[in-house]
């Protein structure tokens, strides 16, 4: 009984050193199903965001609305006026408009800490929601830097073009992740995430 109690508290150990962490903030937890030349492929469990959006042509001057928003919730702007740490990654998915003139819709998020995962506290901003994301793939590029809002666009269009053969992607959006704070000055991650369909795998 006692090794079965050992081994149990190792695999413990195991699985906590395991999930996602990055300079001491949580992160959503991934399995690398696939890796390409330039990108790997991820399965992503369930997983509870809080999330605003905009539209707008010109995203630039939008983004630090859309975070205010959301460190606003994080900081006690919900019903049960609960103040918890920042997560990462900052994700943005961007719907892009039907013409080069168009509006976008651009959707920021934040990974809810695991303790609130499965009953998060309900927003005070009508602006503001919870998303619920079943279990999804994702293909996923990493560059480093500051990324600007060219990079971005740079490195989704790159890509786009190593997937551009593949039928089984969603190709009107994509994701920007970024993890770390504008502090840090080096060894930064940054990711371009493009969902796959959904499809059921084995």
């Amino acid at each position: 009984m006692r090794y079965c109690i050992i081994i149990s508290l190792a695999i413990l150990q195991v699985s906590i050193a395991l999930s996602c962490v990055r300079r001491g903030a949580e992160c959503p937890d991934y399995n690398v199903i696939n890796v390409f030349h330039g990108y790997e492929e991820r399965e992503y469990p369930p997983t509870t965001w809080i999330m605003t959006s905009v539209q707008a042509t010109n995203y630039r001057e939008l983004g630090s609305e859309l975070y205010t928003k959301l460190r606003s919730y994080l900081k006690g702007n919900n019903d049960q006026g609960l103040s918890f740490n920042m997560t990462t990654p900052v994700r943005t998915r961007i719907d892009q408009g039907t013409c080069a003139t168009c509006a976008s819709t651009y959707s920021m998020s934040f990974f809810l800490p695991r303790a609130l995962q499965k009953d998060p506290p309900k927003p005070l901003d009508p602006s503001v929601n919870v998303l619920v994301e079943p279990k999804t793939r994702y293909f996923v590029s990493i560059f480093d830097g500051f990324a600007s809002y060219e990079d971005w666009i740079r490195h989704a269009n790159k890509l786009a073009l190593k997937l551009d053969e593949r039928n089984d992607m969603e190709k009107n959006y994509y994701y920007t992740a970024e993890y770390d704070s504008p502090r840090r000055r080096s060894r930064r991650r940054n990711e371009v995430w493009m969902e796959e369909k959904k499809i059921k795998h084995n």
